[in-house]
């Protein structure tokens, strides 16, 4: 009798350690699709920048994602539901990212190198590890933290040994980016930390009219009022790169971020993510773009993808960010 009630439990986990696998190849395709979705969005930003600004564009994107999840709910095709739920948490996370992120993004890449940009951008993974063991008091096992730190040297010898590499931006450009990188790292925390309350499609139904509402008001603060959507309407090929940005970077890529980020701790999903994005970006920016590469170029991914493998290597037990929720997170809601 014992024999048998051992086996079947044996077998139930069996059972459970598959699906959990299963799962993981689930999460981890979805983020290869999102890595390669948003790094074609170069091409989509440099096609709406013909016409429209930065911010515009900005504009454009959330309010192009705004209208399509709005209508999508409005007629059930996708299921949201905020009654009875605290919204400040969700609120509070979405002004850090599209609200301050973007602003924070925009002007600190005008004001720095694409070199330099791109280097601290991809800090995020780093971040994240510092805030939730500095903070968060998580537990982050060694072969992680190398993982990480591994993906990042393959992301500075990708681009820092290249032909095309300079220096010169300004220092209120590093600092203004530095803050974006935390803005962008405090996001993914807080979608982790508020997935037990909120869907992905929820959280990404919130950034998306959030985001919009802020991003118009900007622009018409700004004094161009609505000429981005006169815009759009008149030009053809704005139109259709706003609608790969809103319905493509924005909807299906957020979706699948806030996915990932609802199903792993934290740290990981961000390091996956954003090594698989800058990867992606590099490879697209060579393929289509013609930007330069050489040898370092091509170490410096490998090292990127060793990093990325080594971060998603399946372990026994992992110690997920939601076994550490703090007493602050309680008191916000509160």
């Amino acid at each position: 009798m014992e024999e048998s009630q051992k086996m079947t439990e044996e077998t139930q986990k069996e059972k459970r350690g598959k699906r959990m696998e299963d799962n993981k190849i689930i999460l981890y395709t979805l983020a290869v699709i999102e890595s390669v979705i948003w790094g074609f969005s170069f091409v989509g930003t440099k096609a709406a920048l013909v016409k429209l600004t930065p911010m515009e564009v900005i504009t454009a994107r959330w309010t192009m994602a705004a209208a399509v999840l709005i209508i999508l709910a409005a007629f059930k095709i996708i299921k949201v539901n905020f009654k009875g739920k605290d919204m400040r948490l969700v609120m509070l996370a979405a002004l850090a990212q599209p609200c301050f992120y973007s602003i924070g993004e925009v002007y600190g890449i005008s004001m720095t190198t694409t070199s330099e940009s791109s280097i601290l951008i991809a800090m995020g993974p780093i971040a994240i590890m510092l805030i939730s063991v500095i903070f968060l008091k998580v537990k982050i096992d060694k072969v992680t933290v190398f993982a990480v730190i591994a993906a990042f040297l393959g992301v500075i010898l990708s681009i820092a040994m290249n032909d095309d590499f300079s220096l010169g931006g300004k220092y209120e450009g590093y600092a203004i980016l530095v803050v974006t990188v935390i803005l962008g790292a405090i996001f993914t925390l807080m979608s982790n930390r508020i997935s037990d309350r909120f869907t992905p499609m929820e959280i990404t139904l919130v950034m998306a009219v959030q985001g919009s509402v802020f991003f118009n008001l900007i622009t018409i603060i700004g004094g161009r009022g609505l000429e981005v959507y006169r815009v759009c309407f008149t030009d053809k090929d704005t139109m259709l790169a706003v609608t790969f940005l809103g319905l493509g970077c924005t909807v299906i890529c957020y979706i699948i971020f806030n996915t990932v980020v609802s199903k792993l701790p934290a740290h990981i999903a961000e390091a996956l993510q954003k090594n698989l994005i800058t990867l992606t970006g590099v490879i697209t920016g060579i393929i289509i773009n013609g930007d330069s590469w050489n040898m370092w170029t091509i170490i410096g991914l490998a090292v990127m993808l060793f990093g990325i493998v080594l971060v998603s290597r399946p372990k026994d037990k992992e110690n997920t960010d939601k076994e550490f929720q703090t007493d602050s997170v309680a008191e916000c809601e509160g």
